[in-house]
């Protein structure tokens, strides 16, 4: 079974207010994907994605890499669903949950407690799967004498552990990640690493962007190379490091 095909997929975003020889004068043109392009007076359309396709069968662990601005980012969100192509097609399947900005959805003046049933149900799970799960987020989160308070008296780190402990207790088909935050001290990282490591292996379709060449390469045993829009590589993790390592030389 697919978890997901790409046939011929790109992704248009308008820029308004300006032209195409303006934006030609910044340096950015290079550290974004593909081609800067007029459409009607004074609107711009720059392609962050060009003609992408691959597949990924069910159970594949696959990785993303590329410099910043290549499209791994646009990418996991057109896979989730939050941007469709602005031409080409994409076929999923399956429960798909996200691990993007991982504190999305979350709102400071409801108590910790109703965050993890709205948050909960925002990644698709029910109430009833969310109340099941509740005692564990909260102890995991190390939230028990606050999760009745609004969420507005949290922490910045108080709230990233309880966004955490929420998405990672979830089930589904397929996860996928943009990059890891930093969500706490030392003592909880250490916890939180474990709770990852957990997390993805209950999972048997897996698509991780990321920097950190470690990471990928010991969760992934594929990786797609992005540069400008376009899929510069796919293959091998190893392989794709060291194509990724030539092409920044």
């Amino acid at each position: 079974m697919v978890s997901f095909e790409l046939c011929g997929v790109g992704i248009d975003f308008p820029i308004y207010g300006y032209t195409a020889k303006s934006l030609r004068s910044f340096v950015i043109r290079p550290m974004v994907g593909g081609a800067i392009r007029s459409e009607g007076q004074d609107v711009v359309l720059m392609r962050a994605l060009d003609d992408i396709s691959f597949r990924v069968e069910k159970g594949e662990r696959v990785g993303l890499i590329g410099h910043n601005g290549a499209g791994k980012s646009t990418l996991l969100r057109v896979l989730a669903g939050v941007y469709e192509p602005t031409y080409g097609r994409i076929t999923r399947n399956g429960r798909i949950i996200t691990l993007f900005d991982i504190a999305q959805g979350m709102l400071d003046e409801l108590s910790g407690q109703d965050n993890v049933f709205t948050r909960g149900m925002l990644l698709g799970a029910s109430r009833a799967e969310m109340a099941r799960k509740l005692d564990e987020i909260v102890t995991f989160a190390e939230l028990e004498d606050y999760i009745h308070l609004p969420v507005r008296t949290y922490s910045a780190g108080m709230k990233l552990r309880l966004a955490f402990a929420i998405c990672t207790s979830l089930e589904a088909d397929v996860v996928l990640m943009d990059e890891v935050i930093a969500i706490g001290d030392e003592r909880f990282m250490v916890r939180a690493n474990e709770r990852l490591q957990n997390f993805v292996g209950r999972f048997g379709t897996i698509v991780l962007a990321s920097h950190s060449i470690e990471l990928v390469t010991s969760i992934c045993h594929r990786t797609l190379v992005l540069s400008h829009g376009k899929i510069a590589f796919d293959g091998s993790s190893q392989d794709a490091v060291e194509a990724y390592s030539a092409m920044m030389r």
